[in-house]
């Protein structure tokens, strides 16, 4: 009896610790997560077309992200969008849907994002492009790709 008693703890116990690393692969493949974009973010770089602008060409931006807005600053004025992630593919995709906008609202785009440590890279496109990869190098003319540092 005690040896059934100890082969079916062992038997849960190993079952439990599957299911345990199954959930951190599992959580390894998610990619990018909501969670992990919750914060305030200052933009370092952004290139568009082989042109590259950093520090005070890219100004003081700073990107605020809750679970499912994001609030842009730039020069004085403020830019509000929705965004919903996919992770069925790699890297997670990104949806943006301007909410707020001296300009005007409802323009989408479409784009990847990456957050690892204290470092988002997001390369979009307002003109139907879909970013596959953050090589500058390969990308069409209309994809951004931006580079931001977590702010502490």
């Amino acid at each position: 009896m005690l040896k059934i008693g100890m082969a079916l703890l062992l038997a849960g116990f190993l079952a439990s610790t599957a299911v345990a690393q199954g959930d951190a692969e599992k959580a390894k493949e998610k990619g990018t997560t909501a969670e992990s974009l919750v914060g305030e973010w200052t933009m370092v770089s952004v290139e568009k077309g082989g042109e590259k602008k950093t520090g005070d060409e890219v100004g003081d931006q700073i990107c605020t992200f809750t679970k499912d807005t994001m609030k842009q600053t730039l020069a004085g004025m403020t830019f509000g969008y929705k965004y919903t992630l996919d992770n069925s593919k790699s890297p997670t995709r990104i949806k943006l849907e301007v909410t707020e906008s001296p300009f005007g609202a409802g323009s989408t785009a479409d784009g990847i994002i990456e957050v690892k440590g204290d470092e988002m890279k997001l390369a979009y496109s307002t003109e139907g492009g879909q970013p596959e990869s953050f090589d500058t190098e390969k990308a069409a003319a209309d994809i951004r790709f931006c580079v931001l540092k977590r702010k502490k």
